[in-house]
This record gives structure tokens, C-alpha cells and sequence, in this order.
């Protein structure tokens, strides 16, 4: 006991004094923490541009360097799997078609084509007879 008080009695009389500053001071931080969290939450990506798809096989099979050059299709998901002759005669443009992606290999050509390239290699087999 210093100068007659106990550190509970200075305690109760500080909570006293200052309750409800306290109580507003959790409040905000708590209204604060939400705001944040909703608005990190709210932050959404832009939407994805939805890329269709080209139905015009004569141009597709432009692009991969003519029917000469295409030696099989195959497709996966969105991977359309292009053995071609010559990778150097596939046209850059093919993106235009609906193509994300390009991954060119020694031989092999795989093209992304969002989830479609089953259907997609189909058509272009009926398309090459």
C-alpha cells in the first residue's frame, strides 16, 4: 500500500474514469477490421474476357500451315495437340481464333482453347477429309 491506495483501487477508479472511452476505442478497431477485411474481400478481379471459339475450319487450318502440314489433332481439355510437318509455318494470327496460348515443341504444337479442344479437334479431322 503506497500513499494509502491499492493498485485495485487506482485500477477501478481509472476503469471508472475511462470505461467508455475503452469500449469506443474496441469498437472502432473492431468496425475498422471489418471495413478492411470486406474491402480486401470486395476486390475482384476483373472478368475474364470470355474468348470464343472461331467455327471457320478453312481459316484454322490456314493458320497451321495448310492441310499438307497438319499430320494429326488431338484434344484434351482445353489443350488441342497439333502435330504439324512444319512448326514454322503456323501463323501467330491463330490467336485471333480463340487461342490463349501457343506452345510450340519439336514437332508439336499445343494450343489452349478453354475447355472446348475435344469438340474442336473433331471438326477440324472432318474438316482435313
Amino acid at each position: 500500500m503506497i500513499f494509502g491506495r491499492t493498485f485495485k483501487e487506482d485500477f477501478s477508479a481509472f476503469l471508472k474514469n475511462y470505461a467508455l472511452y475503452i469500449c469506443l476505442g474496441i469498437v472502432a478497431i473492431i468496425v475498422i477490421t471489418i471495413v478492411i477485411v470486406y474491402v480486401i474481400k470486395g476486390k475482384k478481379k476483373a472478368p475474364k474476357k470470355e474468348e470464343t471459339i472461331s467455327n471457320d475450319f478453312n481459316l484454322w487450318i490456314t493458320y497451321l500451315g495448310g492441310k499438307e502440314n497438319i499430320k494429326e489433332i488431338s484434344g484434351v481439355g482445353s489443350r488441342l495437340k497439333v502435330t504439324l510437318e512444319n512448326n514454322e509455318l503456323l501463323n501467330e494470327e491463330i490467336k485471333s481464333l480463340g487461342v490463349s496460348s501457343i506452345m510450340k515443341m519439336s514437332g508439336q504444337v499445343i494450343l489452349v482453347v478453354e475447355n472446348s479442344a475435344p469438340e474442336l479437334a473433331d471438326s477440324l479431322k472432318k474438316a482435313l477429309q
